[in-house]
This record gives structure tokens, sequence and C-alpha cells, in this order.
């Protein structure tokens, strides 16, 4: 059995990627902002997507700036999608520094294949780092999860089950008979859900004097004094 032809590769540049965001934390910071905006508008999409509403024709550049601020979430993803990309970056640092000890794992172990995948090897030589794979990766994975985030909450409040607001519009004293749902707001609009009548509305908020929120009662303790 002939043995497997072991090619040198250039080194990957993963080392001095990681070293340079080290060294440059305003990089790395302003990078991590980027894509938690860029997920952030895509969830904004696809929650409102169910309601009929193009929310991005709503959105002004300063709700571009702050859409990654809604939802804790994701910032999560975009920390787990950056994990997975720095564990990649290592594992391929490790198989091009070694490609001799990569290639008896593969052989010897049944995982080996599966960390240390051939076609990685394609991609290194044609100069696809590990920072161009898990990047696609990071942005594949976080919109899949995004998606299914933001569609059981939308199918959520499709339901019924999203807390009811008191409604208010301008030159009205008392809030309006029905409690709507809301879905958010942007810099100029207020999205609301009508339940009843199984619409979505987006209302300009000059026109919207107050919203309240009814909170839960709660039942009072009692205690037999003795």
């Amino acid at each position: 059995m002939p043995e497997p032809r072991i090619t040198e590769r250039r080194p990957v540049e993963s080392e001095q990627w990681s070293i340079r965001a080290l060294r440059e934390p305003t990089l790395l910071l302003t990078a991590t902002y980027i894509a938690t905006s860029a997920i952030g508008l895509w969830a904004s999409y696809c929650f409102y997507k169910p309601f009929g509403i193009a929310v991005l024709d709503y959105m002004q550049p300063a709700d571009f700036l702050v859409a990654a601020l809604h939802d804790p979430m994701y910032f999560l993803v975009v920390l787990a999608g950056a994990f997975l990309s720095w564990l990649g970056s290592r594992i391929d640092a490790f198989r091009e520094r070694k490609p001799h000890r990569v290639e008896a794992i593969r052989e010897s172990r049944w995982w080996g294949s599966i960390v240390f995948p051939r076609w990685r090897d394609k991609l290194t030589d044609r100069g696809f780092t590990a920072e161009y794979v898990f990047a696609a990766m990071l942005l594949g994975i976080a919109a899949w999860l995004i998606h299914g985030y933001t569609g059981m909450q939308s199918q959520r409040v499709l339901a019924g089950q999203g807390a009811r607001i008191l409604l208010t519009y301008n030159n009205h004293d008392a809030p309006e008979p029905r409690q709507p749902i809301l879905l958010g707001t942007t810099t100029a609009w207020v999205f609301v859900y009508w339940p009843e009548a199984h619409a979505a509305e987006a209302i300009p908020q000059g026109q919207v004097a107050r919203i309240g929120y009814r909170l839960p009662m709660r039942a009072a303790k009692t205690t037999d004094a003795r």
C-alpha cells in the first residue's frame, strides 16, 4: 500500500492574526461590533417578517448602529462563533506545523478525519486560511441560529402570548380599550400586534403619547396570628 504523500505548505497566518488581535484590541472590538450589528439586523428582519413588516425600511442610520443591543442573545451568538473560529485556527496551525503527526492521527484515530479533514489541505493550498473558512462558518451558523430563535419568538407573539401594553395616542386621555402586544420600536416608529384582529401596525412615534405596562397581580400573603 503506497504511503500517503505529504506536501509542504505555506504556514498559515493564524498565529499572526491572533497576535495582531491581541496587540490591537480596538480592531478586535470593532470587528465584534460589526458582526453583532449584522446579526442584529438579520434578527430584526427575521422577527418582523411573519408580521408583514419590512422593518429595514423603517430604520434610520442610528437604528442600524444599535440593532445588536435589543437582545443579548445576539452577542452570545457572536462570542460562540468567535470561539469556534479561534479553536479552528488553532487546529489549522497544528496541522500546518506537524503534517506528519496529523497524517498519523488520521490513520490511527476514528476522529482524525473529522478534526483534520483533507479538504482543508486543498483549501490551504489555494490560499484559504482558517480565518476565511471559519468566518464563513460563523456567518452561516449564526444566521441559522438567529433565524430559529426569532422564529420561535414570532410564533409566540402570533399565538397571543406576548406581554400586553396600554397604548395611549396623542390627544387621548385614556389608553386604547384593546391592549396590543409591543413588537419593538425604532427611532421614529412603534410596532404593535393586535391579537384580536390578527394584524400588525407601524405607528409613528409622534402619534404615541405614552406606553404603559400592566404587571401581573401577585396574591397577597396571609399569615395566621396566634
